[in-house]
């Protein structure tokens, strides 16, 4: 990868809960990221999270597109629930990125989410498969009462619980330039931690360890009812600057010297 980026992660099981059925991946060699947020209670969720998981990568090194590489997770959800009573209604949401040179694609199902961060803006790239969603969507309900709504956390789309399901996996695609990050994140951390939190926690240091770790913190205050997983990943230091970047602080003296050389220059000629 000629832009190498530099990647981080991180997860917390929660303060209120037992087990984490989050499950996550970075195989930077293939320029692929994964989190995986499982659900169906006791051990269910983790398996599901984690089949997901290996299905996906597993697609993937062997030729697939991300989009289809992540389709395919569902079918081996689904025979493990066949094969095992036990598994019945375990499902998990999904989000991955990859990342090839400066170009980078998402590829989702449920509410696990991706946002794009820069100097200039951070948002969202990704779009929940959830009902609230829908709601927002149709203007049915006003954003700064949605955390509030009693079916916030009902989902349309995920990977398994039933043959019902038949997930629509999304995409989105975009470029990272130097200096930007993507974060990949499970629900425990945007349920705790709003997005202007979260680009403050971003502003406030271009490390990725450091930030992955504050966003986690930062949940963690805020109640840390779930599982929390997030993976930041940082464009490469030799990758290209987005057209129209400020320019370094070494050209900004040097063209505060030409400046001031080009005065005194002036300044002689009228002076004579």
């Amino acid at each position: 990868m000629p832009y190498r980026p530099t990647s981080i992660s991180a997860t917390h099981t929660g303060l209120l809960t037992t087990h984490n059925e989050d499950q996550y991946a970075s195989k930077q060699e293939l320029g692929l990221w994964v989190i995986a947020d499982g659900m169906g209670g006791h051990a269910a969720g983790e398996i599901a999270s984690q089949l997901a998981v290996n299905a996906v990568i597993s697609s993937f090194r062997s030729g697939s597109l991300l989009q289809e590489a992540v389709a395919d997770a569902h079918p081996v959800v689904m025979e493990a629930m066949q094969n095992n009573p036990l598994l019945k209604g375990m499902g998990t949401t999904l989000v991955a990125v990859h990342l090839e040179d400066t170009q980078f694609q998402v590829a989702w199902v449920g509410d696990s989410r991706c946002y794009h961060w820069s100097k200039q803006r951070f948002r969202q790239m990704t779009r929940d498969h959830s009902y609230l969603q829908s709601l927002l969507d149709s203007n049915e309900v006003e954003p700064d009462v949605a955390y509030k709504h009693p079916e916030r956390k009902s989902l349309v789309q995920a990977i398994g619980v039933s043959d019902d399901m038949h997930p629509q996996v999304s995409t989105t695609d975009g470029t990272l330039y130097r200096g930007e990050c993507l974060l990949l994140c499970s629900d425990g951390l945007t349920d705790e931690v709003d997005d202007e939190n979260i680009a403050a926690i971003f502003s406030a240091s271009g490390n990725p360890e450091k930030i992955c770790q504050r966003l986690i913190d930062a949940a963690l205050r805020n109640g840390g009812r779930d599982n929390i997983t997030a993976i930041i990943i940082k464009a490469g230091s030799k990758a290209p600057y987005r057209p129209g970047h400020s320019r370094t602080r070494f050209s900004w003296l040097v063209s505060g010297a030409s400046m001031l050389l080009t005065a005194a220059m002036l300044w002689i000629i009228l002076g004579q």
